[in-house]
């Protein structure tokens, strides 16, 4: 009975946890198979390196500088946040499923603060999808306005859009919460002007400007 009634409870938490407050006015229309052209990140645009003016609040911690992300020749990618005076806040390199910190200053040498860090480039790469099929929904109020969501490392990522531009939000859920909101500004199509990170269950917010691609 204790297990029938544990097995229930978890179950009832990992439906919770799948619903999250933006998805009330949206309505489930199709179970679709996985692929890159339904999901693509607004980085998948043959661009080399991408600039931005960037600022990190970690609780008491403020940094601003330059963040690139830079791909690279053997299909690597490093992300790398440098002072305006090019001192080097972080260094990380992406290699498929590794990830290596190359530099990190000691206020956030942590393993828990670099894997924070991680996740959210991975999720604003769209690299930390999981799921072999994404549920689609849609907008009631508004049939132009979608939502895919697919299964992550852990929870599941809701990814809104206009159904005429690209990704404008991304929501990372946890089983309980929402754990991360990226949200993308900018004009349609086109690449976003600024991004933002913000977390719920940690003091940690990225702000990023962009300013230019090669």
């Amino acid at each position: 009975m204790r297990n029938s009634l544990l097995s229930s409870l978890l179950c009832l938490l990992f439906l919770a946890g799948c619903s999250i407050k933006e998805m009330r006015n949206y309505q489930k229309i199709e179970k679709i198979a996985y692929s890159s052209n339904e999901l693509k990140s607004v980085f998948n645009n043959n661009s080399k390196s991408i600039l931005f003016n960037a600022e990190i609040t970690f609780y008491s911690n403020y940094f601003s500088g330059l963040m690139v992300f830079k791909q690279m020749e053997d299909s690597s990618s490093r992300v790398v946040f440098t002072t305006q005076f090019g001192l080097k806040i972080f260094d990380f390199e992406f290699k498929g499923n590794d990830f290596t910190v190359k530099y990190c200053v000691e206020q956030l040498n942590k393993k828990s603060i670099t894997n924070t860090l991680k996740r959210d480039i991975q999720l604003l790469l769209m690299n930390d999808i999981k799921a072999h099929t994404l549920i689609r929904y849609k907008n009631i109020e508004n049939s132009h306005l979608m939502v895919l969501k697919a299964k992550a490392t852990t929870g599941c990522n809701y990814y809104f859009s206009d159904m005429n531009t690209s990704i404008n939000q991304i929501i990372k859920a946890g089983i309980l919460r929402k754990k991360v909101n990226i949200s993308f500004f900018g004009l349609p199509n086109e690449f976003p002007d600024s991004i933002k990170i913000e977390h719920y269950n940690i003091k940690l917010n990225i702000d990023m400007k962009h300013i230019k691609r090669e």
